[in-house]
């Protein structure tokens, strides 16, 4: 094993081996008493006793314009049957997180991470909390669980509480959904629009490297449209105003939004590149490709 500071860029390793850093400047205390996110994975696959009421879990809850955005997966005894679910909840839920993060002394791992190369995915886990006061906690190890079973637990359970005593009520659903808006910059000059109302589907695409532009219209069955809705309602898309995004020079290159327009007249709008839960993270990817699908389906 080779261990390394944060500030040093290990070698290659070769498969099995493992790595180890630590961010010397991270605190150990936090100061601040107000998450603003919370993003946890562990998996407890290799615990054989104490037997953990989980054997996977991901927990999520973040500030947005309409309240907290939250849910979890679990998955339940050997056979790991999944559960899952992703709503809006009151900020309530955050004094909750707070009191569970401290209980089990999540800020006494801030800043390690470890690596063992040629693990699949799933293997080990991680722990983000991000506080208002810019303060932060991070820890990682694809190895072996990063949190006891009985913190995972607690975290899964606050949240599936919160989803069912704390859910917001009167928010607008998939089926307020009358058109659908994608737009695509890149840095050098190229664009890809898209808008769909449900039957008529116009795409405009410029190409940055020659400047030639494709214009496209086709006429789509409803039941198309209602793929869209599917894929709002699952990943709760029409809630990720006031996520933050990733500081990362890819999504600045490559602009990517999908806007949802209401039947009150009003939008939502999700850019690719958002602080959303890992596990509904996929929803953009996902919608982008249908849409692409459904244009070829009809051309």
């Amino acid at each position: 094993m080779k261990i390394f500071h944060k500030d040093l860029i290990p070698e290659p390793e070769v498969c099995g081996g493992s790595t180890t850093t630590f961010a010397k400047d991270a605190p150990t205390e936090i100061t601040s008493r107000e998450i603003v996110r919370l993003d946890c994975v562990s998996s407890f696959r290799t615990v054989a006793s104490p037997d953990p009421k989980y054997r996977y879990i991901a927990a999520f809850a973040a500030k947005v314009d309409d309240g907290a955005l939250a849910g979890y997966v679990c998955e339940v005894g050997f056979e790991e049957k999944r559960e899952s679910k992703l709503g809006i909840v009151s900020d309530a839920v955050f004094e909750k997180l707070i009191a569970i993060v401290d209980k089990y002394r999540f800020a006494a791992d801030n800043g390690r991470s470890h690596s063992v190369n040629g693990l699949p995915e799933n293997f080990g886990g991680h722990v983000s909390v991000d506080y208002a006061s810019g303060e932060e906690i991070y820890f990682s190890d694809n190895q072996s669980p990063v949190m006891s079973g009985e913190a995972g637990a607690a975290l899964v359970d606050c949240i599936k509480s919160a989803l069912k005593k704390d859910a917001v009520k009167g928010l607008p659903s998939s089926k307020d959904v009358v058109s659908f808006h994608w737009e695509e910059r890149s840095d050098d000059g190229g664009y890809h629009l898209i808008d769909w109302d449900g039957t008529a589907l116009h795409t405009d695409q410029k190409y940055g490297f020659d400047g030639s532009v494709y214009v496209h219209d086709v006429t789509t069955a409803p039941e198309d449209f209602d793929k869209i809705r599917r894929m709002v309602d699952s990943n709760q898309l029409l809630f990720w105003g006031g996520l933050p995004e990733y500081n990362i020079d890819l999504y600045k290159r490559y602009k990517k939004t999908m806007t949802f327009r209401l039947k009150d007249g009003s939008e939502r709008t999700v850019v690719d590149g958002m602080k959303g839960p890992d596990f509904a993270r996929n929803g953009i990817f996902e919608t982008e490709m249908y849409v692409g699908d459904v244009m070829r389906k009809y051309k």
